[in-house]
């Protein structure tokens, strides 16, 4: 007899492991770090996957109309 539970876990647990990468992917971070006696810096920039689209509010340049 199948084992289903075992197959199940074993996709459950897969699409779990994308899921992390693909957010860690996405993520945005700065970080620095300094070891050795400050003799050894390291700077990390990661934008991240960040869109085009650009949102911007209306002007408010007629709110004195009544």
């Amino acid at each position: 007899m199948i084992d289903y539970t075992k197959y199940t876990l074993e996709g459950a647990s897969a699409f779990l492991i994308i899921i992390i990468a693909y957010k860690i992917y996405k993520m945005r971070c700065n970080t620095s770090s300094k070891c050795c006696g400050d003799n050894f810096e390291v700077d990390l920039h990661n934008d991240g996957a960040r869109s085009e689209i650009v949102i911007q509010a209306p002007s408010r340049a007629n709110s004195s109309q009544v």
